[in-house]
């Protein structure tokens, strides 16, 4: 049998515990947020200084439009992919 002062005792100290885990898990959480945003941030930078868009459009015989809904569903889906296990990590895929 244990005394209610122990008890209080051990339930401070798991509070603590959990204190520290949740501590730990924000900081991972940042990590890859930050992770998340560099990733968008060079594909955005890909998207702007290089030569893609001209590329796809020289492949494609298609009016701007359907070229430009194309390109921008490529990214989509590409950016799509490379951030899913950022986001499975970090609890957003959910």
């Amino acid at each position: 049998m244990s005394l209610p002062n122990e008890s209080r005792i051990e339930e401070s100290n798991l509070n603590q515990l959990r204190q520290e885990t949740a501590k730990e898990y924000a900081k991972v959480k940042r990590y890859l947020s930050l992770a998340d945003l560099g990733m968008g941030g060079i594909l955005l930078m890909l998207l702007a200084f290089s030569d893609l868009f001209l590329r796809l459009a020289g492949l494609l015989i298609l009016p701007l439009i359907p070229i430009v809904t194309i390109y921008f569903v490529i990214l989509t889906v590409t950016y799509g992919l490379l951030s899913a296990p950022l986001r499975e990590i970090n609890g957003k895929g959910k």
